[in-house]
């Protein structure tokens, strides 16, 4: 899962994913809605598991996905993340 720690910055934290295929990266994705119908940020930030951001006022529904040579894992569970 993903959390958000308070603060007007957002730092996320999460997990690397049980198993023997490790992510050699991750895709944070951030929308607007739970269901991510209105995606605002789809990035790949790297083969880190905390992330420090700033961003615009808002709720955001955050979410995480391992990649590696497999391709791209599920999504993690959601975080919503409000932002004064």
């Amino acid at each position: 899962g993903i959390t958000k720690l308070g603060g007007v910055n957002a730092r996320l934290v999460w997990s690397a994913p049980a198993g023997p295929n490790t992510a050699a990266s991750y895709r944070l994705q951030a929308a607007l809605d739970a269901s991510f119908a209105a995606v605002v940020l789809d990035v790949n930030v790297g083969n880190i598991t905390i992330l420090d951001a700033v961003g615009a006022p808002g709720t955001f529904h955050v979410r995480v996905f391992a990649v590696n040579d497999c391709g791209t894992g599920p999504p993690s569970g959601t975080a919503v993340v409000t932002l004064p």
